[in-house]
C-alpha cells in the first residue's frame, strides 16, 4: 500500500475561497451530543431536603455537559429555588445559575436550596466537588492504525470514515469540497496569480490529486479534523466517498 500523503495547502485553499463565494463548497460543524440535564428524585423523609453530589461526566473533544442542583425531597417539602456557583482553582466562575455548562475540568461547586415546610422557609447549602472528564484522546497506535489510499487505487482500501471516526475518538469537524467545481473555479486562480509562474506551479501540484480524484469518478471529498493526545495535536484527514486518501499532522 502507498501511505504517501498530500496535501490540499494553503494554495487550494485560496481555491475553495473563490469557490465559496460561488456557492461551491459548503461547510459545517460535526454536530455535538446534545447537553444532558442532571436529575434525582428518591424518597426521603418527610420534611427533609438533600443535595446530591452529582457523578464524574465525561464530554467529547468540543463539547461541555450541563449540570443543574440534584435535589432530594420529602413530603410536605417545596422548593422554592435552587442555585448553583461554581469555582474552578479557587477562581469564581459563575454565580447563582438555575443551570451552568461545564467544559472538562475540576471544579468546586456551592449548591444553595430554598425551601418551605409548613409555611417555614429554610436553606440549604452543600459544597460538591465535580470532575468532568474528556473523552479518550486517540493514541499514537490509533494514529498509526490508520490506513491511508493515496493512490485511490481499488486494490486498496484505507479506513474508511467510521472507522477513523472510533480510533480518533470524534466525528471530526467536518468540510465539504466539491472536486468538479474546485478545478472549473481553478481558473479564477490562474488570473489573480497570471504574472508569477512560481506560484502557479505550486498551485498545479497541490490541484494534481484532485485531479487524479476527479478521472477516477470521485465528485466530491471531505476533510475532517481530528483531535490527539497531546497539546494542540490534529490531524485533518481527507475521504474519498467514505475511504481516507489523506492524512495530515497540523
Amino acid at each position: 500500500m502507498n501511505t504517501k500523503t498530500w496535501a490540499l495547502g494553503s494554495l487550494v485553499a485560496t481555491i475553495a475561497t473563490a469557490v465559496l463565494v460561488a456557492g461551491a463548497i459548503t461547510s459545517a460543524k460535526a454536530s455535538s451530543p446534545a447537553p444532558r440535564t442532571v436529575s434525582a428524585a428518591t424518597k426521603m423523609p418527610k420534611g427533609k431536603v438533600k443535595i446530591t453530589n452529582p457523578t464524574q461526566r465525561v464530554v467529547g473533544w468540543s463539547g461541555s455537559v450541563r449540570v443543574t442542583p440534584l435535589v432530594k425531597k420529602g413530603s410536605g417539602v417545596k422548593v422554592v429555588s435552587k442555585r448553583i456557583t461554581v469555582y474552578r482553582s479557587g477562581k469564581l466562575r459563575q454565580a447563582n445559575r438555575r443551570a451552568v455548562s461545564l467544559r472538562p475540568g475540576t471544579y468546586r461547586l456551592v449548591v444553595k436550596v430554598k425551601s418551605k415546610t409548613r409555611g417555614r422557609t429554610s436553606t440549604t447549602r452543600r459544597s460538591l466537588r465535580l470532575v468532568v472528564r474528556q473523552n479518550a484522546c486517540a493514541t499514537s497506535p490509533d494514529v498509526r492504525a490508520l490506513k491511508v489510499d493515496a493512490a485511490y487505487s481499488p486494490s486498496v482500501r484505507g479506513t474508511t470514515l467510521a472507522q477513523a471516526q472510533r480510533l480518533m475518538r470524534s466525528p471530526g469537524v467536518l468540510e465539504r469540497v466539491d472536486v468538479s467545481q474546485v478545478l472549473q473555479h481553478s481558473a479564477r486562480l490562474s488570473q489573480l496569480y497570471a504574472g508569477d509562474p512560481n506560484v502557479m506551479a505550486q498551485a498545479n501540484a497541490e490541484l494534481a490529486p484532485l485531479r487524479r480524484l476527479a478521472t477516477k469518478g470521485v465528485r466530491s471529498i471531505q476533510e475532517r479534523e481530528f483531535a490527539a493526545c497531546g497539546v494542540a495535536t490534529r490531524y485533518v484527514g481527507v475521504f474519498a466517498e467514505g475511504e481516507l486518501v489523506q492524512l495530515k499532522r497540523l
